[in-house]
C-alpha cells in the first residue's frame, strides 16, 4: 500500500505530464493535505454525455440523495450532441415485434470478431448480455426511438435502432429532462482537474474549477487554461468518470498516431485527453492506446457506389473492403490530390438499397451527399476529368455484368451486380474520420477502475462509455459505442451504490 500511495502523491501526474500544466500543478499542490470540502454529494459523475446521464440516472434509481454531473464546457452533451445516436441492441422489443431472431450470443460472437482478439471477453460479454435491460433502462426514463430496425456494418442481422432524430433529440433532450426531475445537478463551465484520494487510494472527491472557459485558441487547452475559480467536492459513495475520447486532441492523439497527424474527425472541440490524464493521474491502467475507430458520414452507404479519386476520375480500392483499408485508402488519395475529398458515386438504383435514408438525407443537409441529374453535371460540379470518370464508370458496368471485379476484388453479389448507370446519381463523400478513441481506462465488468499498481479496482472510482477501454478491441461496431455508454453508465450508477 505504501508503494501506492507514493505513485498516487506524484509519480502518476509525471506519468502523465500533468506538472507542466500551470492549473493541473497547483491543483496538486494541495495533495495530502487535510481536505476542506466545498460541496458534498453522494456521487459525482464527470462528463454529460450519455454514459454521464445513464450513470446518474442509474444512482438515483439506487438510492443515491444528491448526484452532480460536472462538464467543463458550457453545453452538456459531449460527443452524444452531434451523434446519429443509433444503438445496436441484441434481442431488443422492437426485433421481436419483427419477427428478428437475435441473441446476445449471435451479437458477442460479431463483436468479437470484429475485436480481431484485443476485446477483453468478460467486457464484451457485459455489453451484450445487459443490452436488453440497458435499452429498457433509457426508454423508461425518457428515450425516444423509431420503429425501424437496420443491419449495421459487421453483423449478422438488423438490430440497430434509430432514435427520434439524433442523440440530441431523442437520447440526451429526455435524459436531462427525467434526470434534473429526480433531483440531479448539472454544473456547466466545471472542470476537474484532479481526483482527490484518501491515505488508501479510495477515491473520495475532485479537485475542480467552476467559472472554467474552454479556450479553443490555445494549443492545448488542458495543459494551458488556467480559468476558473478551484473547488474541491467531496463524493461519499464514488466518482464514475464519463468523460469521452480525445479525438479532437490532436497533439495528444498524434503521439500515439503520428501518421495521422492531420486528419479528420467528427469529435467536438472539447474531446481532448483530460479525461484520461484524469484517470491516468489517479493511477488507473490506460490500455489500447494505439488502436484507432474511423469513420466516414456515409459508412454503410458508400460502399453501394463506385469510389473514385475525384482528380483522376479513377477508382482506387475496394468498395466493401474493411473500414480499415478504406480509411488508409483515402487518406493517402487526399495526401496525394491536394486534399481534394475521394467520392463514392450511387445510381438511383444503388440509392434505393440504402437502408438508413434518414442519415443520407441529414448528410445530405450537411453538405456530403449531393444529387446530379446526370454524371456530366456531377463530373463538372466536382471538377472530375469527365472523359477520364466516363471510362471508369464503363470499365466498372463492364465488371459489374460480368460479376467479377478484375482490378480490386468487390463482391458485385452483395449489390445485386448494380452498374452506375441510372440517374439521378448521388456523390458521397468519403471523408477519412477518427471518430472514437478505443483507448482508455480499463475497467471490470462492474464498471470500476483497474489500478496500473496491482491490478485491483481503485477504490471509489468508476468509469463508463468511450473514456474506457477493452470492450471494443481493434473496432466498434455501429451502434455499440450508444450500447456501451447505456450499459456501463447503469451498471457504474448501481454499483458505485452497491
Amino acid at each position: 500500500m505504501n508503494t501506492r500511495r507514493a505513485f498516487l502523491r506524484g509519480g502518476a501526474a509525471a506519468l502523465c505530464g500533468l506538472a507542466a500544466a500551470p492549473a493541473l500543478a497547483r491543483a496538486a499542490k494541495t495533495k495530502g493535505k487535510a481536505a476542506k470540502w466545498t460541496e458534498s454529494f453522494d456521487v459525482i459523475v464527470i462528463g454529460s454525455g450519455l454514459a454521464a446521464f445513464a450513470a446518474g440516472l442509474s444512482a438515483l434509481e439506487s438510492g443515491a440523495k444528491g448526484v452532480v454531473l460536472l462538464e467543463k464546457m458550457g453545453m452538456i452533451g459531449g460527443s452524444t450532441a452531434i451523434s446519429n445516436g443509433t444503438i445496436s441492441v441484441p434481442g431488443s422489443p422492437l426485433q421481436k415485434a419483427q419477427g428478428i431472431e437475435d441473441s446476445p450470443q449471435a451479437m458477442l460472437e460479431d463483436l468479437l470478431k470484429a475485436g480481431k482478439g484485443f476485446c477483453h471477453p468478460e467486457l464484451t460479454r457485459t455489453l451484450v448480455e445487459n443490452g436488453t435491460e440497458a435499452f429498457d433502462f433509457i426508454v423508461r426514463n425518457g428515450a425516444k426511438f423509431k420503429d425501424t430496425v437496420m443491419k449495421p456494418g459487421g453483423m449478422r442481422t438488423k438490430r440497430l435502432l434509430q432514435p427520434d432524430y439524433n442523440g440530441a433529440t431523442g437520447l440526451l433532450q429526455p435524459l436531462r429532462e427525467t434526470f434534473l426531475a429526480k433531483g440531479g445537478q448539472i454544473r456547466l463551465c466545471c472542470r476537474a482537474d484532479r481526483l482527490i484520494q484518501d491515505a488508501g487510494g479510495r477515491v473520495v472527491g475532485v479537485a475542480a474549477r467552476t467559472d472554467y472557459h474552454f479556450d479553443t485558441r490555445l494549443a492545448s487547452d488542458d495543459t494551458q487554461n488556467a480559468s476558473g475559480k478551484p473547488v474541491r467536492y467531496r463524493a461519499r459513495r464514488g466518482v464514475i468518470c464519463c468523460t469521452g475520447g480525445f479525438e479532437a486532441d490532436r497533439a495528444f492523439r498524434s503521439q500515439e498516431l503520428p501518421q495521422f497527424d492531420g486528419a479528420f474527425t467528427t469529435e467536438h472541440p472539447g474531446a481532448t485527453a483530460s479525461g484520461y490524464r484524469l484517470l491516468a493521474g489517479a493511477g488507473a491502467r490506460m490500455i489500447q492506446g494505439a488502436l484507432y475507430r474511423p469513420a466516414f458520414p456515409c459508412t454503410d452507404e458508400q460502399p453501394l457506389g463506385m469510389m473514385i479519386d475525384p482528380a483522376t476520375g479513377k477508382r482506387f480500392v475496394r468498395e466493401d473492403g474493411e473500414r480499415i483499408p478504406v480509411f488508409q485508402a483515402a487518406s493517402r488519395v487526399l495526401a496525394s490530390n491536394g486534399r481534394r475529398m475521394p467520392l463514392s458515386i450511387l445510381d438511383a438504383d444503388a440509392y434505393e438499397l440504402v437502408e438508413n435514408k434518414h442519415r443520407m438525407e441529414k448528410n445530405a443537409g450537411a453538405g456530403y451527399v449531393t444529387r446530379h441529374e446526370t454524371l456530366e453535371e456531377l463530373a463538372a460540379h466536382y471538377g472530375i476529368p469527365e472523359e477520364a470518370l466516363k471510362a471508369t464508370v464503363a470499365e466498372y458496368n463492364g465488371m459489374a455484368e460480368a460479376g467479377k471485379d478484375t482490378a480490386f476484388g468487390r463482391d458485385f453479389a452483395a449489390t445485386r451486380n448494380n452498374k452506375v448507370d441510372r440517374g439521378p446519381f448521388y456523390a458521397v463523400m468519403v471523408k477519412p474520420n477518427l471518430t472514437y478513441s478505443l483507448g482508455g481506462a480499463l475497467i471490470t465488468p462492474k464498471a470500476e477502475v483497474v489500478s496500473v499498481l496491482d491490478g485491483a479496482p481503485i477504490p471509489g472510482l468508476y468509469a463508463a462509455g468511450e473514456a474506457t477501454s477493452g470492450v471494443h478491441g481493434a473496432m466498434r461496431l455501429g451502434g455499440c459505442a450508444i450500447l456501451d455508454c447505456c450499459v456501463f453508465g447503469m451498471l457504474a450508477g448501481r454499483n458505485v451504490m452497491a
